[in-house]
């Protein structure tokens, strides 16, 4: 699988960086861009208050879907306390975050994922 992850550390510049293991890549680099710049503009326009450690981008399969569905997962790790992120926040990012991949030609539904960073530090994910 591939992950595109960028980060927006306080005081760091926008650094990007491209995760590989096994596995087939489904969606196409370009495409995989795009989804990686649509996920932070909603990300930071519908959460302007909160600090994102990184965003991971990856495509994936569902291997229990009998038309093996492709899908998009956005792991948004950030940095604060859970309570910042109540769901009369994030109930509609999905909804936009779906809008916005399409207007962009990114057909493959998202899959989101809120992280808080000392979770993803104690669990990270093995990509």
């Amino acid at each position: 699988m591939v992950y595109l992850a960028s980060s927006q550390r306080r005081g760091a510049g926008r650094c990007y960086g491209v995760f590989v293991s096994g596995g087939v890549m489904a969606m196409m680099s370009e495409s995989l861009e795009r989804a990686q710049r649509v996920a932070e503009t909603v990300l930071r326009e519908q959460l302007d208050d909160v600090v994102f450690d990184r965003v991971l981008v990856k495509p994936d399969m569902d291997q229990f879907d009998d038309d093996d569905g492709e899908y998009v997962e956005v792991k948004a790790i950030y940095e604060g306390r859970r309570e910042r992120l109540r769901s009369e926040r994030t109930s509609q990012l999905r909804r936009i975050l779906r809008e916005r991949l399409l207007d962009a030609g990114v057909t493959e539904f998202p899959v989101l994922y809120l992280i808080m960073k000392s979770e993803w530090d104690r669990h990270p994910d093995p990509a």
